[in-house]
């Protein structure tokens, strides 16, 4: 009796040798190739690998070295890593999910130079290539502007030339005010040639003549009534004409009550203009009108855009896999389909329990840890949180980064928390020729985003104990007494607020350093400065004067409307005199001795 085959012994170590051997010489080799390949893709970004080894016994996958490319510059390494180990879960492995009990990282590095360009992955962005100038995908790819640049061009500039680009507001409101004259003057012109005719004014004067002669000629008082009636007609008609012209006074007095405002209004524009000038162009002039924001702004928010890219290349693989929601699947002919039925138990596609990390910043190692990382928080239940911590070093005397990303709620809220105190700083470069020769700052931020898209947060750093240093210019006062108040400073403070949105934030930043910078300046340019306001205040005054003696013309034909309405007024009175006493005969003259008898006028 056989216990076993031969044959069946033989086909089991072949098999066995075969797998032996395809995972001791070419598993790894794969595994590596597709994090290099699929990854880089994924990524966008070159992914490089020093060496990587499995073991399946002990569920765990060791690397020896990573490094991502930064895909903005291609010569420099966004992430470096010395050495990654990872421990798997192999039974959620055989539900087609990928669960990390344990991994260690060490020597974490970024933004390293590399030692040869990066390949391209990037896919095109048709969002990114249609994007606005100032939106956060193109300010990630922009080299951060220096701030101190602008003081090197600080300059005065000739009143003309500002004049070429600047509206005065005083020519706009005296095209305006001329516009509403003329409109004025207009009307009332035509208004006076329809109410005034003055056609009427001698037809009427011809009609009393007319009456005179015929109450001359008055033969039998048969013919007086008819007369009496054609004079009452004619005073009736003289009022109606003396009545009209009271109430086209009063409206003419409100019109030109209104051009009186206007005109009146033009007498202190040009001086406004003067301030407002004067005040937009700070500084160029006094050189320190938020002259920190100008140094540090552009920089800041280069560096904010590249995170808020970074954040948004993440945070879609925080929500995905996982869901125990039904999916629409598609079948196509002649090819497979992975079906996912729903699961008992929801868990989520991926996740990395615990990470011990040590990163390297400063040239100071730095300890801290990954919790709960998963692709469905909503499924696993809890947030991702992300710690490093040190205490007293040769560089700083504690040092707490804290963040947190929290999915499990409708709402996605993220935060992250800096401190840092006592970091010592030693040949830093902070601006266009600006060194930081030595000193020491504190430095506490704190950022939170909700919903991935609202941000509001601050950061604060206090400097001390500094020696900075800038080179002077030959021939440049404003540079020069900029490098001199930069160099008697020893201690400042910055504040920076944020707050909008991912794609739309704003910066505000504040220093007490800007007084400091404001006075060195203020004294060099200050004889050339009131040169300036002179020259600025009578180039103002000589390009308003045009406009304004434009608008004194029709205002004072206004004006004189209103003599032509009492000229019209007293002319029409003197009419009414004639026709109540010069048209009828007097009782003396009356016809048949009826001299005596009371007429009804």
């Amino acid at each position: 009796m056989k216990f076993f085959r031969w044959q069946g012994l033989v086909a089991f170590l072949i098999l066995g040798g075969l797998a032996f051997g395809f995972f001791r010489f070419f598993l790894d080799g794969m595994i590596e190739s597709a994090i290099e390949g699929e990854g880089s893709k994924a990524a966008q970004t070159e992914i490089g690998l020093a060496g990587l080894s499995t073991s399946l016994l002990a569920q765990s996958l060791a690397i020896g070295g990573l490094d991502v490319a930064n895909p903005d510059n291609p010569g420099e390494n966004i992430v470096e890593a010395e050495a990654i180990r990872v421990n798997l879960d192999a039974v959620k492995g055989l539900r087609r999910k990928v669960v990390i009990d344990d991994m260690t990282v060490e020597g974490l590095r970024f933004n390293q130079k590399r030692p040869a360009p990066a390949k391209s992955f990037k896919r095109p962005d048709k969002k990114a290539q249609t994007a606005e100038p100032g939106s956060p995908g193109e300010a990630a790819t922009a080299a951060p502007a220096s701030g101190l640049s602008v003081i090197d061009r600080v300059d005065i500039p000739s009143p003309a030339d500002i004049l070429k680009k600047e509206p005065l507001e005083t020519l706009e409101a005296a095209a305006r005010a001329q516009t509403e004259l003329e409109r004025l003057k207009t009307k009332w012109e035509e208004k006076l040639k329809t109410e005034l005719d003055p056609a009427v004014l001698e037809d009427t004067r011809r009609k009393i003549e007319d009456l005179k002669k015929k109450a001359g000629k008055l033969s039998d008082l048969t013919q007086l009534p008819a007369i009496t009636q054609e004079v009452q007609s004619l005073k009736a008609e003289i009022e109606g004409h003396i009545d009209k012209v009271p109430h086209l006074k009063e409206e003419l007095r409100r019109d030109v009550q209104e051009a009186t405002r206007l005109a009146a209004e033009l007498k202190d524009l040009p001086l406004k203009d003067y301030q407002r000038l004067k005040k937009k162009y700070s500084l160029d002039l006094a050189g320190g009108s938020n002259l920190v924001g100008a140094l540090i702004g552009s920089e800041v928010k280069g560096y904010l855009d590249r995170a808020v890219r970074y954040y948004r290349l993440a945070s879609p693989y925080l929500n995905r896999g996982g869901s125990p929601r039904e999916e629409e699947v598609r079948y196509e002919r002649g090819k497979g389909v992975f079906v996912k039925f729903p699961e008992a138990e929801p868990f989520p596609d991926f996740l990395l329990r615990h990470a011990k990390l040590s990163m390297n910043l400063l040239d100071t190692p730095i300890e801290g840890e990954l919790n709960d990382l998963s692709d469905n928080q909503k499924v696993y239940g809890k947030p991702a949180a992300l710690r490093f911590f040190s205490g007293k070093t040769d560089r700083f005397d504690n040092f707490s980064l804290k963040t947190r990303l929290d999915r499990t709620q409708a709402i996605a809220k993220d935060s992250l928390e800096l401190a840092a105190a006592g970091v010592r700083l030693k040949d830093v470069r902070a601006g266009e020729g600006v060194t930081l020769e030595e000193g020491r700052v504190d430095l506490k931020s704190s950022i939170d985003i909700v919903n991935e898209n609202e941000i509001k947060g601050m950061a604060a750093a206090d400097f001390g104990a500094l020696t900075l240093s800038l080179p002077r210019k030959e021939g440049n006062e404003i540079w020069n007494a900029m490098a001199g108040a930069i160099a008697s400073v020893d201690r400042f403070s910055v504040r920076v607020g944020i707050a909008g949105t991912l794609g739309d934030y704003k910066l505000d930043i504040e220093s007490d350093l800007d007084e400091i910078l404001r006075k060195a300046l203020g004294q060099a340019v200050s004889d050339q400065l009131k040169k300036f306001e002179s020259a600025l205040r009578q180039a103002i005054d000589e390009k308003a004067k045009g406009a304004l003696a434009g608008v004194g013309g029709p205002l004072a034909g206004l004006q004189d409307f209103g003599k032509v309405l009492s000229a019209n007024e007293s002319s029409w009175k003197d009419l009414l005199a004639k026709a109540q006493e010069g048209v009828l005969p007097s009782k003396k003259k009356l016809p048949g001795g009826l001299g005596d008898l009371k007429l009804p006028f």
